[in-house]
Order: structure tokens, then sequence, then C-alpha cells
């Protein structure tokens, strides 16, 4: 699910902010790349990625020693009107209910002033953050956010985890690049012309013919 790439590839993919919104505020933004949604631990002040779904059980986690309130939650990149990259956090339930987000599509998060009241997201048209922001964010190719949640979460076990599965699919892709470059280099012995090889069965053919 999550893989490191080359160190400037990381510097840049970690620019991003998470965007909180408090009571009574709203954002508009527009989508620009695919929601990322792990499941997490909610610890009271801030959730934490559960190691153990992450890494398909390679890795253990805390709730493997106690139970842990485990939730399922969606980062979102967005491009603001101010054309800054953020991430807003959604509850599963109100991703689900927003569904399917196509790049460059705008959104209207709003959160009311009622005490611990959730996220409400809404899809809206392009004119209202401004067809200039719309037009920036569909000439952008689909951000990828994994490199930032990790830097995010800052679980060095899980960095390194995600490190070194990287570093094994460079290896066997960089090993199936080098097996295809050596087999297409090898010199194949080319059939023999249609005429010369209908010459060669005449010929064989003669040879066995009695003499006389």
């Amino acid at each position: 699910m999550f893989n490191v790439g080359r160190p400037d590839a990381v510097r840049a993919s970690v620019n991003w902010r998470t965007h909180h919104i408090p009571p009574g505020d709203s954002l508009m933004a527009v989508s620009i790349g695919p929601p990322v949604c792990p499941l997490v631990h909610w610890t009271g002040d801030k959730s934490t990625p559960c190691l153990k779904a992450i890494s398909g059980g390679e890795l253990l986690c805390s709730c493997d020693q106690e139970p842990r309130d485990t939730r399922r939650i969606a980062y979102y990149p967005m491009l603001t009107g101010e054309l800054e990259r953020v991430v807003v956090i959604l509850s599963n339930r109100v991703a689900h209910q927003l569904g399917d987000v196509p790049h460059g599509q705008v959104l209207r998060f709003t959160r009311t002033r009622v005490k611990c009241a959730p996220l409400a997201v809404a899809k809206m048209r392009d004119f209202d953050i401004g067809l200039q922001v719309t037009r920036r964010a569909e000439s952008m190719r689909p951000q990828d956010i994994r490199e930032y949640l990790l830097h995010l979460w800052s679980v060095d076990v899980l960095s390194r985890w995600c490190a070194a599965r990287n570093a094994v699919q460079e290896a066997v892709a960089n090993l199936v690049e080098a097996t295809v470059a050596a087999r297409d280099t090898v010199d194949v012995p080319s059939p023999a012309p249609a005429s010369g090889a209908a010459e060669l069965r005449a010929r064989l053919r003669r040879a066995r013919k009695p003499s006389g």
C-alpha cells in the first residue's frame, strides 16, 4: 500500500499541509488525486495507523497487545483557491456518502458551530471556486499522498518496512528489465528464405532417385 521513493521525490511528496476545519468554518477546494483510506487507531487526540493492516500482517501493532478503537478514515488531496496543496480528512461514513470523486471535482467542506460536529462535504460546480483553479487542477497529474502520510505519522518501523519493501520491488524490476535486455541482444539465426528451402528440398529428392 505504501512505498518510499527516491530522496528528491520524497522531499517533493511531503510538501503538503493537513487542513483542519474548525467549527463554524468551511473550505472550498478541488480534488487532485485519489483518497487514501487506511485503518487507524484513535488515541483520543489523533489517529495512528494500524501497522498490522497496512503491512498485511508483517508488522506487529499495538492492537495485537490490547483492543484499540479502530476505524477507517479517508485522506483527500485537494487544491485550494489559493493554489495550496492540502489534505482534508473525512470519516469513513462521510466518504462513503460522498462516493467517487473524479479528478478536478470541486468540493465544499463545512463544519457547523455545534460542539464535536462532524465535517460535511458537498460537490460544487467549477465556477464556484473559479475556472482558473479548476483548470490548474485538471492540468496536474493525480497526486499521490502516501509519502506525505508516512511523514505525517512518523512511525519509524513503518517507514523502514516501506523502504525495505520498495527496495525489493525495485531490485526485482531491475532484474526483469536486465533479463529482457539481455534476451533482446541474443543473436537468433534467421529462418532460410522460402525459395532457398524449396531448392534444398528439390536437391534432396533428386539425390534419393536411383541412378540409371
